[in-house]
């Protein structure tokens, strides 16, 4: 087939690479420079099966929570990286079975999405910035609680989760700040990485395979058929537009795919949110070699994570609604201030802050948090979009089903939680 995606971020990128593998003839049209240079630029770059687990209590649950801890502020939904499940949500037991459900198969999802990552690094070489290991530490009694429920859920499903006292934490990360009390879950089986750098391996590989990208291009619209169509100019005023047809057009252009999408009648509940992250190098210093991060923490309370990539460190987090900008400009001082702080508070003095390069951009999230993959329902366009949380796990995953579905094949059973079906 002779196919086009639109945005080369994680998931277009992906989705060439293994589409091309497949045989396919590829055309990836991107409106930046090169590869991953919008919402794929700098996230967290954390990828877990553990993080389908309800870490967060529902709101009901949580109260009860936080008045039995004295003092103790109330949790805010997190999102740096994963988003709750909501298994102990209101609603009646097959509301509740359902849930229940949905959350393992978002488990087996992200199971999937790791066991691709490790096959394509070592298949393909892949040489990146990363590590293994994820620390989810427990800042107050209600996470605390919550985590109790969490972790057993995850034994329950097959996951290695390990909780961890101060000793352990200490051993795992000898550069981090830890009171005697202090209790953590450790999950083994995560995956670190420079998603950034991740995408641009991958873009490698998939030109070597004949895929074809098509930088500082707009896509200006698409025409549904049997045989769609894409029109596209060059960046800059003036530019005469050209057009190509495609036996399918996949799209995987963020929250730009609306704009795409609307004409065909294909209006996705879209829900943005703007994420921030800092990326700094190490402080490296001979009588404290760990003084930062050897894998990863995240903060189940606030949603920050903080994650060793090479000689450097990134700390990201936010995802608060908010409306999608036109041009970023600089990041606000006040929402970098909860990154700096986490940073500073779990390894103090471990890197250079004159120079960190911060980072925001607005992601395409959907109303549960995953993605929509799969055919749109209009014909020759599929979607492969809204990858806002577990991006680099599921894009990886997505990329498997599109090659399954293209060639008319079943794709795994657990897919079915990203069908864009379930949003109407």
């Amino acid at each position: 087939m002779k196919i086009a995606i639109i945005g080369a971020g994680m998931a277009g990128v992906a989705a060439a690479q293994a589409l091309a593998a497949q045989g396919h003839e590829l055309s990836v049209f991107e409106r930046r420079a090169s590869v991953a240079e919008e919402t794929s630029f700098a996230p967290a770059g954390i990828a877990a099966a553990g993080l389908a687990a309800p870490w967060t209590p529902a709101p009901g649950r949580l109260r009860a929570l936080t008045a039995r801890a004295a003092g103790a502020p109330c949790l805010r939904e997190t999102g740096a990286a994963f988003v709750r499940p909501g298994l102990f949500g209101p609603g009646d037991a097959q509301q509740a079975a359902r849930r229940a459900e949905r959350a393992l198969a978002l488990h087996g999802l992200l199971a999937a999405g790791i066991e691709r990552i490790d096959a394509l690094a070592r298949s393909l070489a892949l040489d990146f910035e990363g590590g293994n290991g994820l620390l989810l530490t427990l800042s107050d009694a209600a996470s605390k609680a919550q985590a109790e429920v969490a972790a057993v859920w995850l034994q329950q499903a097959g996951t290695a989760v390990e909780w961890a006292d101060a000793a352990r934490q200490r051993a795992l990360e000898p550069g981090r700040a830890v009171a005697d009390d202090a209790r953590a879950v450790y999950l083994p089986g995560a995956r670190i990485a420079n998603t950034r750098e991740w995408t641009q391996l991958l873009r490698a590989h998939a030109q070597a395979l004949g895929v074809k990208f098509v930088f500082q291009h707009e896509v200006a619209s698409v025409t549904a058929g049997p045989r769609p169509l894409v029109r596209f100019a060059a960046a800059g005023a003036g530019r005469p537009p050209q057009e190509a047809s495609f036996d399918a057009v996949v799209v995987c252009a963020a929250l730009d795919s609306s704009r795409l999408l609307a004409p065909l009648g294909l209006k996705l509940p879209w829900r943005p949110l703007r994420g921030y992250s800092v990326t700094v190098p190490s402080h490296l210093r001979e009588a404290a070699p760990d003084s930062g991060p050897r894998a990863a923490l995240l903060d189940l309370r606030s949603g920050i994570g903080i994650c060793r990539l090479g000689a450097r460190v990134r700390v990201a987090g936010g995802n608060t609604p908010a409306p999608a900008l036109a041009d970023p400009g600089p990041v606000p001082t006040k929402a970098l201030q909860p990154l700096y702080d986490a940073l500073d508070a779990n390894f103090p003095g471990a890197v250079n802050w004159p120079q960190a390069q911060a980072w925001q951009a607005t992601r395409a999230a959907l109303p549960d948090g995953l993605p929509a993959v799969g055919a749109s329902g209009v014909p020759g366009i599929w979607l492969n979009v809204g990858h806002a949380h577990h991006g680099w796990a599921l894009s990886q995953v997505a990329a498997d089903a599109l090659c399954a579905m293209m060639a008319g094949q079943p794709a795994a059973p657990d897919v079915a939680l990203l069908a864009p079906q379930r949003l109407r």
